[in-house]
This record gives structure tokens, sequence and C-alpha cells, in this order.
């Protein structure tokens, strides 16, 4: 009876034993899943990867055309031999007086924009007085002198022009398509026309360019010689 008694013991001992140890491994299995779910952190994002900038809007485009201000200031920073005086309101546009080297008055400048103050229009205006070529009436001293001085003002005058017809091709020429053939004929014609007292029109581009001679009604002797260039942007 003892022996059996001390089996029965040993055995519920045993069993008691088994039981804790399966709590324990249960017990820690279950830590080991609750830290597996809670306790891992969130993926960081690698240092060398940098965050994918948000797409900047795009710049508007900005309009064609030359503003009136930028215009006068590329001319007076050209080569033009003349000072442009201060603005003024003249006939719907604006008049800018230019004092020439040689004194002569009544030179101008005149500008026409649209309504965001680009310049479609401008107008080169150059007035002097021809009494035509000195003839046998006149001494040599004195028809040289006259022919002299004829030579010196178209000199100026064309130098001029031309002067003001390239600050016209670099300013406008790209947004008005005004090729580089193009730009040389017309300065060519227009000289011509100078000396001629000729008129010439031409288109070029989006742009057109004309010149005239005006002979004053109540002087015979007193001319203006005008070019006009034009823009259209919307070409």
């Amino acid at each position: 009876m003892a022996g059996g008694t001390g089996k029965k013991e040993n055995s519920a001992k045993f069993s008691g034993e088994k039981v804790r140890t399966l709590v324990y491994i249960l017990l820690a299995a279950v830590c080991i899943a609750l830290f597996l779910i809670f306790g891992r952190s969130k993926p960081s994002v690698p240092t060398s990867v940098s965050p994918t900038p948000a797409p900047s809007a795009e710049p508007s485009a900005v309009p064609k055309g030359m503003p009136m201000g930028k215009f006068i200031d590329a001319l007076r920073q050209s080569s033009m031999d003349c000072e442009i005086g201060e603005v003024c309101i003249a006939d719907g546009g604006f008049s800018y007086p230019l004092t020439l080297s040689d004194g002569r008055k009544g030179a101008a400048l005149f500008l026409q924009t649209d309504d965001i103050g680009r310049v479609t229009e401008c107008v080169l205006e150059l007035p002097y007085t021809y009494a035509g070529e000195p003839d046998s009436s006149f001494s040599d001293v004195t028809a040289s002198a006259i022919k002299e001085e004829y030579r010196r003002r178209e000199k100026a005058d064309t130098a001029l022009v031309s002067a003001f017809l390239e600050s016209i091709y670099s300013r406008f020429g790209g947004d008005c398509g005004i090729s580089t053939i193009d730009s040389k004929k017309i300065a060519e014609s227009i000289e011509s026309a100078y000396f001629s007292h000729k008129s010439y029109d031409k288109k070029a581009g989006s742009a057109r360019f004309y010149c005239e001679t005006e002979n004053a009604e109540d002087n015979e002797f007193f001319f203006t010689f005008r070019v006009i260039a034009s823009f259209n942007y919307s070409k």
C-alpha cells in the first residue's frame, strides 16, 4: 500500500509541474506575439532618400512685345547720337523731344502703346533745311561750304536712323519675326529713301516699316524725314 501511494503522489507532482511548464510556455508565446504586433516600430524613411517635392506651378507665359520704358532705356543706351528728353502726352500717345548734336530744333520721337504699355508704334522725326545743290551762281568757297554742311547733316541723320533701326531689330525682332535679311534690306532702302525724298513701305514678320519725306507747306526749303515702325503682337 505504501508503495502505491508514493507512486500516486509522484505522478500528481509530475503532472502539476508539467502543467506549470506549459502555462509558462504559453505566457511566453503570448508575450512574444504581443511584442510582434504592438512593439515593432514603424519603418523609417532611409536618410539617403529625400522626400519628393510637390510640383511647383508653371510660370505664366510672358507676353510678347516691349514695354515703353524699357524701349526708351534701350534707345538711350544705344549709339543714337542725340539726347532723349522727358516724355510728354501728344495725340493720344507719347512724345520725346530729341536734342541733335548739330543743334537742330524739332527732332522728336513719338510712341503709341497698347492697354498693357507695350509699344505698338514708334516714329522718328528729323527736320532739316535743304535748298538744293548750289549752282554756278555761288562762288566756289560758298558752294563748297554749303555742300559740306549738307553732307555732314546727311551723315549724321543716316547714322541716327541706322542706330534707331538696330535698336528696333534687337528689341522687337524675336517677337515680331524680323529676319536678319529683312532688317538689312529695310535699313538700306530707308537710307536710299532719305536721299531721294521718296517713301518706302515694307512688312517684315508681324512688323511694318514706313518712311517718307514731308515738305512744309509754308517753306519750300524745310523738310521732315519720318521713319515709322509698327508692331502687331497678335500674329
